[in-house]
Order: structure tokens, then sequence, then C-alpha cells
């Protein structure tokens, strides 16, 4: 019920909020900006102080890193940059999430928007979201967004096998 109103209603909460937001500012007696400017001072004041001992500890850190734990460091990240790569190329080519009809009834998928853990998954993995276009049915998941490849090594395993069979 709240997300009907919502939706239909949004641009007039909105309005009647900002006008009491409006008012409030005109009546009110306190001192927001020298409040506002005091607390922004001391966020800046923080925010300084975090930054000058994370370059400390960085500076530390680099003068006292031998060559075998940066050689180390640097073979770890490659190991994880390989494991992320082969993921994102296995899940690009997968018959699986390359389709594009529902595991479920079998009728064709429409994009719907992401939802926001999508959206940090698919900075590794390129996935979109869809939903099964059978309202009986309604499946929503994954698939992947680089079809193309999957299309690609299927058309070419296909033609293989047909070339193989004579």
């Amino acid at each position: 019920m709240i997300r009907r109103l919502w939706r239909e209603f949004s641009a007039e909460i909105v309005a009647l909020c900002l006008a009491g937001i409006g008012t409030f500012l005109l009546l009110e007696r306190m001192q927001i900006r020298a409040t506002f400017v005091r607390i922004l001072g001391s966020l800046l004041a923080a925010l300084a102080s975090v930054g000058r001992a994370i370059v400390q500890g960085l500076r530390y850190e680099a003068t006292h890193v031998t060559l075998s734990d940066a050689i180390g460091l640097m073979v770890i990240a490659l190991a994880i940059w390989i494991v992320v790569w082969r993921v994102r190329w296995r899940m690009a080519r997968s018959e699986h999430l390359a389709s594009r009809v529902c595991p479920e009834c079998g009728s064709r998928l429409d994009r719907v928007h992401r939802r926001t853990g999508d959206r940090l998954f698919t900075w590794i993995v390129p996935l979109r979201r869809y939903r099964c276009a059978n309202h009986d049915c309604r499946w929503t998941g994954l698939r992947s967004r680089l079809r193309r490849f999957a299309e690609e090594e299927a058309h070419a395993s296909t033609a293989s096998d047909a070339s193989g069979d004579t």
C-alpha cells in the first residue's frame, strides 16, 4: 500500500516535504550555518588526520618491505587476477547463462533492472537480470551479458561436428 501511494503521489509528497523544510528554515532561530560549518570543519580535520595516518603507515610499510614480500604480493595479485579472469571467461561462455529462455517453463525472458547486489557482482562478471515473460511463472535470475561468445562457440562446435561426420 505504501509503495502504491509513493508511486502515485511521490511528486506531491516531495513537494510537501520541501515546503515544510523551507518553512522551518524561514522560522527557525538556531545557528544552523555556524553548526554546519563547525561540523564540516571537524569532519575535514578527521579526514585529514586519517589521511596522514594512512600515508605514514604506507611510508613505513614501503621502507620495511623486503624483495621477497613484494614478489609474494605480486604473485598473489596475479593469482587472484587469473581466477577472476577465468571465472568471467567461463561464465561468459556458459550455455546455461547465455540462454534467453526460462529454465522453469521455457518461455522467453525479458530484461529487468538489476538489484544492488547484481551491480556489485557484475563489476567482475558481465551478467544482466532477466524475468520470465510468462505471468504464471515469473522466474527471475541472471544471464550472461556476453551471449555472443557462447553463440560463436556453439556455432563453431556444430560446424566442426558437421565436418567431422563426412
